[in-house]
């Protein structure tokens, strides 16, 4: 009877869940403060801190900061007589800022994302 006891103990609990939030990167800065045609490469720098990623281009640089939100949840159960369920689902939610920069160092382009606030400033869930 102790054995069955312990068996069914061991099965019903064997078990576990995993929920996890990894943010990689910074916040990313908006675009305040910064003009096309006068903002230059270093006071962008200088602003904003070292880029996630350069890319050099023919006619001058795409400098983007980037950060990603993401949310997990998992549930294992593993039986001792059957197999094993596994369960996931998440999100992931980006922002970007991407600035182009001609071969002078002027800013020329802007281009900004938000995916991980909602409407109302928070993040969504």
């Amino acid at each position: 009877m102790i054995l069955r006891l312990l068996l069914l103990t061991v099965l019903f609990t064997s078990f576990g869940c995993a929920f996890t939030t990894t943010e990689v990167g910074r916040p990313v800065a908006g675009t305040d403060g910064l003009v096309v045609g006068r903002t230059t490469k270093a006071e962008a720098l200088a602003r904003l801190g070292a880029p996630t990623l350069v890319q050099r281009q023919f006619d001058g640089d795409l400098y983007t900061w980037r950060r990603t939100l993401s949310r997990r949840s998992s549930i294992t159960i593993l039986p001792v007589y059957v197999k094993a369920f596994y369960y996931s689902s998440g999100e992931s939610r980006r922002d970007a800022l991407s600035l182009f920069f001609d071969a002078d160092g002027v800013l020329q382009g802007v281009g900004l994302r938000r995916e991980s606030e909602d409407p109302s400033g928070g993040l969504v869930p």
